[in-house]
């Protein structure tokens, strides 16, 4: 349910005598069935002095909103694409904005290859040496057995003829293994150090990529996302300033009431603080603002708002709903008090003007506070005194009675079709000359993947062709060649040529599908919103423009909305035409933030609505039928009701007059006398106050 921003408190009753609103009785019905009655042209007339309940009181208009997180790009980046749209639900850790990080990627790929390179020549250095060293232990264990029997029997031996057949063999093998180690130690000391490096600066670089996206931070719904200032979504290659919000997510289970900025100093001098919502009292939590950073929001240009925490909430209460919060200053009950504007000053003091004997006595006053329509009265008159007055209130020529009904306001408005996903398609044809025939399609179109888009003639690149294909001849034959000489000894020359011939072979066939197309397909579906507008026989190059298609599963309606009315989470009726033509109704539900629970970064002049998905093509489909004219740019007609309210009391508008920002009607008692009440009114709409306090269904009041 969705209420009016309450402007006024709770307040006490104002029974200023008044003449003229006649005494006959009125039906009920916002002011129809009214009775004439004779005009009043009193200017003064007589109020006693009477003990009230005065309030000292700020009255701050609020709005309920989620707990928001707002999350920028801290280095800057250029936009890639979204990950994540209006009214989408997120989870912590996922990327809400994508940058256009080929360059870190290729750096990424790069290094890695790098480290697998490095990985694959440490492993097979350490395989050859590991083989190498089998050997050499292998040979040393040879030997071993007829150094043992050297060693034994010495001197049985032709010294010369050990040393260089026994000896030095050995010696070498051993010092060959040791020298191999060593080789392995150093290779493994060098690789791991390599390594290591080579792997931190590789997660700098990841680190660096994860800095150029966007990420959550926590789990929530997204309220908020870039887009341009007329309402237009980034596209691809857009830049992003560095620490420039991007995208908001709101906690749904908490719920907090902003409001115009209020200082901290009339917050803690206050008696008393809380929220009206719908009626009902809810207790605040203060969140506090320093001193430096209330300057530099400011400073920025940001609207400063004051945040509470509401306490106690119940379910009903809803993100978007509006609500007061009532700064209490001091509360007099059962004081002494006289109308405000029955005082007068001079240089002496302040007094009223008391009959007494038939006719008026200035009488001079102390006062306390003032509610703005009565003022407290420490001393000088009586409870009863009849004070000198001037006629407030209306005491028109007719009557009416209050009752109780529906309060909103009516919102009606367009809205166009926005695109925050969109691709581009290129065209397929990678060889031969291709020279456009026709497009098969048309703007605001629905297509599906595989759907014919255009047609082609491709001249044929015979030549490049007849090369391939020589090449893929000579590298057979080379194959064939080193199977019958040694297939075992080139194996690894062969299984390099096989993948030659491989990519050969695919180069073979795309060169062939190429020259043979005559119609190009799209490779996705959606909504086009830009076809090639190249004439009959113009050539096109390899990978040139073709399409513009948007993901019609995430495409939004925006509306103009200047005065920020509709809040998150308002529902409208969607008026559209099926391709058919066919008139057709939706609800649709609003998914931005309003400006009081975002950032400046994010304030816009409109406001994006979703549509339920099963409709969606149904729905942007039914533009392709349309005129292309200036009015196609505004297609949808949005109907509903905002700020609505069931069952309270209203009050006809030209019933109402306002004083010093209270709001109070004429009262007509069941004895005729016509008495000034005053009311605490939550809101207005074109027509009626509704009340929150101070007024009961049946009473009777004066119209103009």
């Amino acid at each position: 349910m969705r209420r009016e921003s309450i402007s006024l408190l709770l307040c006490g009753i104002l029974s200023l005598s008044l003449i003229g609103c006649g005494d006959a009785k009125v039906a009920p019905s916002e002011g129809t069935n009214i009775t004439l009655i004779e005009p009043v042209n009193a200017t003064y007339n007589y109020e006693a002095a009477a003990y009230r309940t005065i309030y000292d009181a700020v009255i701050y208009p609020a709005t309920v909103v989620p707990y928001i997180e707002e999350y920028s790009a801290e280095n800057g980046m250029t936009f890639d694409h979204y990950g994540a749209f209006f009214g989408d639900t997120v989870k912590k850790g996922q990327t809400l904005i994508y940058s256009d990080d080929t360059s870190i990627e290729n750096q990424i790929e790069a290094m890695e290859k790098q480290i697998e390179s490095m990985d694959e020549s440490y492993e097979e250095f350490m395989q050859n040496k590991e083989e190498e060293l089998a050997k050499k232990k292998q040979a040393l264990a040879n030997l071993q057995g007829y150094m043992d029997a050297y060693n034994a029997n010495p001197e049985s031996y032709d010294q010369k003829v050990a040393d260089v057949q026994l000896i030095g063999p050995y010696k070498t093998t051993e010092h060959a293994i040791n020298t191999i180690k060593l080789n392995m130690e150093q290779r493994t000391e060098l690789y791991e150090l390599d390594r290591e490096r080579q792997v931190y600066l590789l997660s700098q670089l990841k680190e660096q990529k994860k800095e150029a996206s966007v990420v959550s931070e926590m789990s929530g719904v997204l309220v908020s996302m870039a887009f341009d200032r007329d309402g237009s979504f980034l596209t691809e290659g857009d830049r992003i300033n560095a620490d420039t919000p991007v995208a908001a997510v709101a906690d749904m289970n908490q719920r907090l009431v902003k409001c115009d900025y209020i200082n901290a100093t009339k917050i803690k001098k206050a008696n008393d603080i809380y929220a009206i919502i719908d009626g009902k009292r809810y207790e605040l939590e203060y969140h506090p603002m320093d001193a430096e950073e209330y300057v530099r929001l400011d400073s920025l240009g940001e609207k400063v708002y004051t945040t509470f925490t509401l306490l106690g909430w119940e379910e009903d209460i809803q993100v978007g709903d509006f609500a007061v919060i009532a700064l209490m200053n001091d509360v007099r009950t059962g004081v002494l008090s006289v109308p405000t504007d029955a005082i007068e000053k001079d240089d002496t003091g302040r007094y009223v003007s008391v009959k007494k004997d038939g006719t008026n006595k200035p009488v001079y006053i102390k006062t306390g506070i003032t509610d703005g329509v009565y003022t407290e009265v420490l001393s000088g008159v009586e409870e009863g005194d009849e004070i000198l007055v001037e006629k407030a209130g209306k005491t028109g020529k007719s009557t009416t009675v209050l009752k109780k009904s529906n309060f909103n306001t009516p919102y009606e408005n367009n809205a166009r079709m926005d695109y925050p996903s969109t691709s581009v398609m290129i065209s397929p044809i990678e060889n031969g000359t291709t020279y456009f025939g026709n497009a098969l399609v048309e703007r605001f179109q629905q297509i599906k993947k595989g759907d014919e888009i255009a047609t082609v003639r491709v001249e044929a690149d015979e030549v490049a062709l007849q090369r391939n294909e020589t090449k893929r001849t000579r590298l057979l034959e080379r194959m064939a060649d080193l199977e019958e000489m040694d297939a075992e000894a080139n194996a690894e020359q062969i299984a390099n040529m096989k993948e030659q011939l491989a990519d050969l072979e695919e180069t073979i066939a795309k060169q062939k599908s190429d020259f043979a197309t005559t119609i190009i397909k799209a490779d996705r579906g959606g909504v086009v919103l830009d076809i090639i507008g190249a004439e009959e026989e113009t050539i096109i190059s390899p990978k040139s423009y073709m399409l513009a298609v948007a993901d019609e599963g995430t495409c939004f309606l925006a509306t103009e909305d200047t005065n920020h009315v509709l809040q998150f989470g308002d529902k409208l009726t969607v008026t559209y035409n099926t391709q058919e033509q066919k008139g057709k109704t939706v609800t649709g539900t609003v998914v931005s933030m309003a400006p009081i629970g975002v950032s400046k970064a994010f304030v816009s002049d409109y406001t994006y609505i979703a549509v339920p998905a099963d409709k969606a093509g149904e729905i942007f489909g039914g533009l392709f039928a349309q005129d292309r004219g200036r009015w196609s740019m505004y297609p949808y007609q949005l109907n509903g009701v905002v700020r609505n309210m069931d069952n309270v009391l209203v009050v006809p508008k030209k019933a109402v007059t306002e004083k010093n920002g209270n709001t109070y009607v004429s009262v007509v008692k069941e004895n005729g006398e016509i008495v000034a009440q005053r009311f605490v009114a939550g809101g207005y709409n074109a027509n009626n106050y509704w009340v929150v306090e101070g007024l009961t269904e049946g009473m009777e009041i004066c119209l103009e």
